[in-house]
């Protein structure tokens, strides 16, 4: 700091204007000169009501340049230097970069918010930088400061007030208290000015008499001179150095009892305290202003702030309070000498970590972080004590290094693209991939600008390898050696719901089926969408945060309704927009979510009781009483609003998921306490049938609760499964879903005409049973699914499928099979797409190690979740939008699931959402084929016994073993099973008498049944054993016309209980019925294989669906009609000639078996020694032909293709083989010579049949010397 008081000429100055204000009666009492802390410090940052910033410039001479940018809320800076502009504190006009000058940022203020936040950067010629954040509120000049009861001795003066007065809102002046810079007591007045005109600003006090003489004397702190006029009487301050200094003066007022203080011109800022009135003639002070603010205090602290050191730069962090919201937090820096230095003043509401740069390498700074009132007109401007921290600015040249390598391999990747498209060759493929890279080096670097060092280094070992293998196969694409494949895009403006599928139509014309895997984007914005575009996906969930009722409504307290709340619909409109904007331009579908729980801060102002129950607990989706008055009418102001915007995107709005994960609790809500019992008398009709049925003695319907919660939770639970009170129970909860659901859909088909499909986000609740506490769940989040369907227009979900537990152990109970059967189930309930909008493939957990499932240690995992994606669409899931992708550098609660800290899974993923596309049809093969084994599912079993949900599975599981898709069948609709050829019967302990009357009249038409368990079917559908009579008769019938396989139903054990060869007996009945003609089989065992596999046929071929769930290689073979087949194609993974195929681990594939097969072997190739050919020479190749299965007489042709490059030299091939079905023949392809030259060659010899594409028989041979 710069040292003034040796400076003579400014000393003889100060004494001059000391002795002329002695002469005029004023007295000032000498103060001790400081060093000047503004040489180098800008000061006075105010926002007037213009929103206009003006700051003063550092006093040095050396300041070189100013230089200002806007801060968005995102962190985007947007430089705004070019607008400002800057006068002398006499008003006239000078440069930006004038020592002393005010500068003006004209239209600075966020209109939405009212909030300005900038960056001010001040460039030395000695080298020095003063960075500074500033974040200011509009009109500050405005705020209320109050002070109703000051010091006053005089018993006579009733009191005063202090408020700050403003008549032009351009005056550039701001006011507040100070608990930091004080004379006496606790505060101190603080005046800025930034004034360069006559624009009107005072600060006002009252509680003096009338037309009354005052000696006037106060203690003011400056740090320059200020030209001051105190209601008539004119001072120039002098500059006190910081220090206390007596102004004493004298006063007379008019007919006002007030007394005004009013800053003339611009000055730094200036302290007054200790203003004390004394009447002349008297000794007794009339009023003493000293700023003591009726027992406010300064706001509490922060919790705690951490501080995180960089390249230069020191980033603060702290969890923001609700508290704080309204008031700043200030950031100082602390100078040698203990000065606090302001480096940023954030006013943004919830603002939570700040950036401060130009700081000096490996040199220890400390910073003084406070939070000061601006919310409370009693203590506005008071700051705490602060919270120290200390940082050590730091150059991480190794992280660095890692970030520069990773963009220079998107970089690198990025030109072999370009390459590719100037060659008219567009690779799916690898532009997905490359772009994958590009998305982690974007993220490297802003972890490495963030400071979150610790992370940088475990992308480099995940996304090399994507480098390597890319680049390699974009070279090898460029150079001819590779193939480019191109996926389908699709009109998406002609989506729509057709046959059970989503269909659309191709850029080629033709209508195919969608199969979409993307992500949600909970965490997402517009930049995190182009990113997902970028890597392949052209499926989200939109992110609802911001467009639930909160965003659009608010509630008129002065007429009892819901209205628009315009300023925040107009921005929610708008993001909304540009988001859509961008999917509609890229393709891009969409399901968006109508978030309706975010509606409390809105319905909570109505105080209508039957909105919530008071002492009710509510979920976080259902957090009111969906059925109630109060809840539509929230819900239809909220649909007239956003739906209509919602139906300008129906070319790209794929659905609309009304409710997220519903799942609702009315036992403790007392709205629903009359309707329960009105349920209960409306089923019963009389309360002795209710007992009758519950086994009670209830007096009255009233005297019937409803229960709390699902017995059985706890494992060591004697309580019995459940009881018909609860199963009536989740039936009543059911019906309030259904008219909550119907209510929603009416008022928003209003506005789409019903064009855009409505579904509700359903949490899957068939899980294997692994634990009590886990069944009792799946069936208390649990409803009547059927009866829900009824109203929707197809299956939604939020679905679970784990490779790791919470624990770190293999996961039993969310394994990729249970999901699976939840899909064949809705599927079969009602013949509709599968959207499913929150596909979990991970724990979500805040720490990605904290559930075993760190990326180090578990690269399976990559494949498991491409794998459950990819399965899942082969069982009817048309839209999937993976959990998730949140912002990549947004610490979240959901770290462990997130894709954009995975590059091997965000990989894996691209790579399945282009297969999906590619292949849509063949997936729809599978998607669509006959199920000829039904399963009996109840939903009254489901509730009624622990063991089911178990049962159940090991039947399904079984099932899709061996080559099957079962279709499940209820109560309701029985009659299905007429189109099947087995029945299995899961060991269902309740008994209704048209199920078994449907049963009994299957099996005399020749339908085959299972019967799981022999105690299957032996009580009735209120959980009473069967009395003797007509039902209990046509069960023993159905048994004894069934296979009847052993298992003990009530076993209170986590597993099912079957007898030992239950697989072997249903496998038996399905060969027997040619449901496993073709099957995959074990090459260890020579059994059918113990993995997922489904046979279909397509275009006179035979595709199989297999994957490998466990965590060991399988290999298996191929066999149709009893004979092994060779000559298969993986036409997922792009393999061909295969015989004896190896499943790895979670990868699935999709085997093409040709109708009929001929096999040509090559025996050996004369004119050579061996088949690696000479160059110069002529030689032939002899082949053996057979044709192994077809009953006609199958033709071929063997060719013999030599290339250079993309060039054909020659081709020889033999005559038409002819075989009939077992025949073997010979054949020879002579002629075949090489040129000898220093290119390079390839030789291909291939079959082909005359109708599909050439098979190779060989890998090429590359021939170069």
């Amino acid at each position: 700091m710069a040292i003034n008081k040796t400076k003579r000429l400014a000393a003889y100055a100060m004494s001059l204007v000391l002795l002329i204000q002695i002469l005029c009666g004023i007295n000032i009492y000498a103060a001790e000169t400081e060093s000047d802390k503004y040489e180098y410090e800008p000061g006075n940052f105010i926002l007037d009501q213009n929103n206009t910033l003006s700051w003063k410039n550092p006093k040095s001479d050396k300041l070189q340049s100013v230089s200002v940018y806007m801060l968005s809320d995102d962190g985007e800076e947007t430089d705004v230097t070019n607008t400002l502009t800057a006068v002398k504190s006499n008003g006239s006009n000078t440069a930006v970069n004038t020592s002393s000058a005010i500068v003006r940022l004209p239209n600075a203020s966020d209109s939405d918010n009212k909030v300005c936040n900038v960056r001010t950067i001040f460039r030395f010629s000695d080298g020095t930088v003063r960075n500074l954040i500033i974040g200011e509120t509009y009109g500050t000049t405005a705020v209320f400061i109050q002070q109703a009861h000051s010091s006053t001795p005089n018993p006579n003066n009733p009191g005063s007030y202090l408020n700050v007065d403003v008549y032009n809102g351009s005056a550039a002046a701001k006011a507040s208290l100070s608990n930091t810079v004080v004379k006496s007591g606790n505060n101190s007045l603080k005046v800025e000015s930034n004034k360069t005109d006559n624009s009107y600003f005072a600060v006002q006090f009252g509680g003096l008499n009338a037309n009354t003489s005052y000696s006037v004397s106060m203690q003011v702190n400056t740090v320059e001179t200020a030209k001051y006029d105190f209601d008539g009487v004119n001072i120039t301050l002098p500059d006190t150095g910081g220090k206390w200094q007596t102004v004493a003066f004298d006063y007379t007022t008019g007919t006002s009892t007030s007394f005004k203080i009013k800053p003339i011109g611009a000055s730094r800022e200036v302290y007054f305290d200790d203003i004390t009135f004394t009447q002349k003639g008297s000794n007794m002070p009339w009023l003493t202003m000293g700023f003591e603010t009726h027992d406010i205090s300064a706001p509490n602290n922060l919790d705690a702030v951490n501080a995180y050191a960089g390249d230069g730069k020191v980033k603060l962090k702290w969890e923001t309070q609700k508290s704080y919201f309204l008031g700043y937090i200030n950031v100082y820096q602390k100078a040698t000498n203990g000065e606090l230095l302001l480096r940023a003043r954030l006013k943004r509401p919830g603002s939570s970590q700040v950036i401060l740069s130009d700081l000096e390498n490996d040199i220890e700074h400390t910073f003084v972080i406070k939070v000061q009132s601006s919310n409370n007109a009693w203590a506005y401007g008071l700051e705490t004590d602060g919270i120290t921290v200390t940082a050590t600015p730091h150059l991480y040249s190794d992280k660095l290094s890692i970030v520069q390598t990773l963009e220079g391999y998107s970089a690198e990747l990025e030109s072999l693209v370009a390459q590719c498209k100037s060659k008219n060759l567009i690779p799916s493929y690898e532009i997905a991939e490359a772009n994958v890279a590009g998305v982690f080096a974007k993220k490297v670097r802003r972890l490495y600008n963030d400071f979150d060092y610790d992370e940088i280094a475990m992308y480099e070992p995940k996304v090399t390898p994507i480098y390597n293998e890319v680049k390699q196969r974009l070279n090898d694409i460029i150079s001819g050696k590779a193939e480019s494949i191109s996926v389908r895009d699709y009109d998406i403006a002609s989506n729509e719901i057709k046959d059970g599928s989503l269909v659309a139509t191709s850029k080629d014309g033709t209508k195919n089926q969608v199969v979409g895997i993307g992500y949600n984007a909970f965490y997402g914005d517009i930049n995190d969408l182009k990113d997902m575009d970028s890597v392949g996906v052209k499926v989200i969930q939109f992110n609802g945060n911001d467009t639930g009722p909160v965003s659009f409504i608010t509630y008129d307290e002065s007429i009892q309704d819901y209205v628009i709340n315009t300023e925040k619909a107009e921005k929610a409109i708008a993001d909304f927009r540009e988001e859509m904007d961008y999917c509609r331009e890229r393709g891009i579908m969409v399901d968006i979510g109508t978030p309706v729980h975010y509606s409390d801060d809105v319905s909570s102002k109505s105080g209508a009781s039957d909105y919530k129950s008071a002492g009710g607990s509510y979920g976080t989706f259902i957090n009111f009483n969906p059925t109630s008055d109060t809840a539509k009418k929230m819900l239809k102001k909220y649909y007239e609003i956003f739906i209509p915007i919602v139906y300008e995107y129906k070319d790209i709005v794929t659905s609309l998921t009304i409710v997220n994960e519903p799942y609702f609790e009315a036992y403790d809500k007392s709205y629903y306490y009359d309707k329960w019992t009105a349920y209960l008398e409306d089923k019963y009709t009389d309360i002795s049938s209710l007992n009758s049925v519950y086994n009670t003695a209830y007096s009255s319907f009233d005297d019937v609760k409803m229960p709390e919660w699902i017995p059985g939770r706890d494992e060591n639970s004697t309580e019995p499964h459940t009881t018909q009170l609860h199963m009536d129970y989740r039936l009543f909860v059911t019906d309030i879903m259904y008219e909550f659901f119907s209510y929603c859909i009416g008022e928003i088909n209003k506005y789409t005409n019903g064009e855009i499909p409505c579904g509700v986000k359903t949490m899957e609740f068939f899980r294997e049973r692994i634990s009590r506490w886990k069944t009792s769940y799946s069936r208390a989040i649990s409803y009547d699914y059927e009866k829900i369907m009824e109203l929707l227009d197809f299956n939604g979900m939020d679905s679970f499928s784990f490779y790791m537990d919470s624990r770190g152990e293999r996961e039993e109970s969310n394994t990729i099979s249970a999901k699976l059967s939840w899909y064949d189930f809705t599927t079969s309930i009602k013949d509709v797409p599968i959207f499913d909008t929150e596909t979990h493939l991970a724990v979500d957990d805040a720490d990605s190690t904290a559930d075993g499932c760190q990326m180090e240690d578990t690269p399976i995992l990559a494949d498991f979740m491409a794998a459950s994606a990819w399965m899942g669409a082969i069982h009817g899931c048309d839209l999937a939008a993976v959990w998730t992708w949140a912002d990549p550098w947004q610490k979240t609660d959901m770290q462990n699931t997130t894709f954009t800290r995975r590059p091997d899974a965000m990989l894996k993923m691209s790579r399945t959402a282009l297969d999906a596309r590619r292949l849509s049809d063949e997936i729809n093969a599978f998607q669509g084929a006959k199920r000829d084994v039904a399963i009996l599912y109840s939903y009254e079993c489901l509730m009624q016994n622990l063991q089911y949900q178990s049962n159940m599975f090991t039947v399904y599981n079984t099932l899709i073993q061996k080559g099957q898709k079962p279709l499940y069948v209820t109560d309701n609709s029985i009659d299905k099973i007429t189109d099947c050829s087995l029945l299995v019967i899961p060991g269902n302990l309740l008994t209704k008498e048209s199920t078994v009357d449907a049963i009994l009249g299957y099996i005399s038409n020749g339908g085959k049944v299972i019967v799981i368990g022999e105690n299957s079917f032996s009580r009735d559908m209120y959980n009473k054993p069967l009395e003797s009579g007509t039902l209990k008769n046509k069960v023993a019938s159905l048994k004894s016309n069934a296979t009847v396989i052993s298992a003990n139903l009530l076993n209170d054990t986590s597993k099912s209980d079957f007898e030992s060869g239950a697989a072997d007996k249903i496998e038996t009945a399905l060969k027997n019925l040619g449901l496993m003609n073709t099957r995959l089989v074990d090459k260890r065992t020579n059994k059918t294989a113990s993995i997922e596999w489904n046979a279909v046929e397509y275009n006179g071929d035979t595709l199989i669906s297999a994957c490998n769930y466990s965590d060991n290689p399988i290999t298996v073979t191929v066999e149709k009609d009893g004979k092994m087949r060779t000559n298969i194609s993986d036409i997922k993974n792009n393999l061909n000639n295969l015989s004896d195929i190896t499943l790895e681990p979670f990868v699935p594939v999709i085997l093409k078996v040709p109708s009929s097969e001929i096999t040509i072997s090559l025996l050996k190739a004369t004119g050579a020694e061996t088949f690696n050919i000479e160059k110069g020479k002529t030689f032939s190749v002899k082949l053996a032909a057979e044709n192994i299965d077809s009953e006609s007489v199958v033709t071929a042709k063997a060719i013999a293709a030599l290339y250079c490059g993309d060039d054909l030299v020659s081709a020889k091939t033999t005559f038409d083989i002819s075989l009939n079905k077992g025949n073997k023949k010979t054949a020879y392809i002579s002629g075949i010579s090489v040129p000898d030259d220093d290119r390079e060659y390839t030789l291909k010899i291939m079959l082909w049949d005359g109708t599909q594409l050439c098979r190779p028989l060989e890998k090429p041979k590359v021939i170069t010397e």
